[in-house]
């Protein structure tokens, strides 16, 4: 196998992995996300990010945020509740 065929394989696996965001929530103290796509809103009781098919809201308090990786951050405090929302209908409030 050439190097420009298994350079485009790569490609496509990583494409493959990138349509989908994978989350860990560890109690209700940490949570973690792989391929957040963007933070939409950040404050000690609400986070918003833009996931690759929702976007995700999370409610709690004292929360905070560090990024642990290209597109993905770990959030930890205190996690009350997670609620998907379709992106065409977070565009609609708008």
């Amino acid at each position: 196998m050439n190097v420009n065929k298994a350079a485009g394989k790569y490609s496509d696996i990583i494409d493959k992995i990138n349509l989908h965001s994978y989350l860990t929530v560890t109690d209700n103290k940490k949570l973690s996300i792989d391929y957040c796509r963007k933070i939409l809103r950040f404050d000690e009781n609400l986070i918003e990010l833009e996931l690759a098919h929702n976007n995700l809201k999370i409610i709690g308090l004292n929360l905070s945020m560090k990024n642990f990786g290209v597109k993905s951050v770990l959030i930890s405090g205190s996690i009350h509740s997670l609620t998907f929302e379709s992106k065409s209908d977070n565009q609609k409030g708008e």
